[in-house]
């Protein structure tokens, strides 16, 4: 195995099997149950049995100044803190995911190193290699090649 590859894998199963831990490990933890939670069918079910109990009270109560505080800044601050919860994971699994693919992009030799950083490039930088690599999509007059312009399942990238 290359020592690289080899550090990386240590590094890897440091932070997996309880070595030395980041700070934010726990907050890490806590935000992908969160997102778990938050996205299964018993949280639905739980919002709308809290709802449907919310909407008791309010009926019960003859709808009292505190019933609507909690509907008009209670749940909106719930729902900020599931955004943040949610945005985080997101954020992470991202970084992750583009870790593997720069990973599968060094491991093929012919490919184009550059595009490893592509996800930090502005819009013009993006349109241009777009450009480029359309360009390079060979064209050939039979109707069966992929890169035919005739071919209609030729993907469009624009």
């Amino acid at each position: 195995m290359e020592p690289e590859i080899e550090e990386a894998a240590a590094l890897l199963s440091q932070a997996s099997l309880g070595g030395q831990r980041k700070p934010h490990g726990r907050a890490l933890r806590v935000s992908h149950t969160l997102t778990g939670l938050v996205g299964s069918i018993w949280s639905f079910v739980a919002t709308l049995v809290a709802g449907a109990i919310w909407i008791g009270i309010g009926v019960g109560t003859n709808y009292p100044r505190w019933w609507e505080l909690i509907g008009s800044v209670g749940i909106p601050f719930l729902a900020l803190l599931a955004l943040f919860f949610l945005q985080h994971t997101q954020n992470h699994n991202d970084r992750a995911l583009q870790l593997k693919l720069d990973e599968l992009l060094r491991a093929l030799g012919p490919a184009d190193d550059a595009l490893m950083a592509i996800e930090d490039a502005n819009e013009n930088d993006l349109e241009d290699l777009r450009v480029r690599y359309r360009a390079e999509i060979p064209i050939d007059s039979g109707p069966d090649h992929q890169g035919s312009e005739n071919n209609p399942e030729r993907f469009d990238l624009t």
